[in-house]
């Protein structure tokens, strides 16, 4: 008998709008569980939150009945009203975001490197490719998606 089995996983990067750095520690520790956790409730078997004071990296199971865009979207969307009952300042992110498709194989690497984010900026040993969608994204703004192979190994 035929048994359908489908995995598809897709690393997520957005920055904050101008590439603000307000992304402080206090606010990462509420942040990133209500990312992961809107996640799963949007259908992600699970996800993972990682990043620095001005972006964000979403690795997780999507599955088939979600659109990478849609995905996005709610979490920018949800994230951002929290983000502004909870500050004195506006908060917005950028409009555009990097998404990455990850082989089965690079899932543990990758997972790794998202949650890592602080220690890769600190020693330099970010992803090129995922930094480099950080920057042109948010320099665009205008919603535009980078669709790519992300091969999950974090440079030497």
């Amino acid at each position: 008998m035929f048994e359908r089995r489908q995995e598809m996983f897709v690393h997520l990067v957005w920055s904050t709008w101008d590439r603000a750095p307000i992304l402080d520690a206090a606010t990462r520790d509420w942040l990133w569980p209500m990312l992961a956790n809107t996640a799963r409730e949007r259908g992600c078997p699970w996800a993972v939150v990682g990043g620095i004071e001005d972006h964000v990296h979403v690795l997780c199971a999507l599955p088939t009945t979600l659109a990478v865009a849609q995905l996005v979207r709610d979490l920018k969307g949800v994230s951002a009203r929290a983000a502004n009952q909870r500050r004195p300042e506006s908060f917005r992110w950028q409009g555009g975001y990097g998404a990455f498709s990850v082989s089965p194989d690079a899932v543990a690497d990758v997972r790794a490197y998202v949650v890592q984010q602080a220690e890769h900026h600190r020693t330099g040993t970010t992803d090129d490719l995922c930094e480099s969608a950080v920057q042109e994204t948010s320099a665009q703004a205008d919603g535009a998606i980078i669709a790519s192979q992300f091969s999950g190994r974090a440079p030497q």
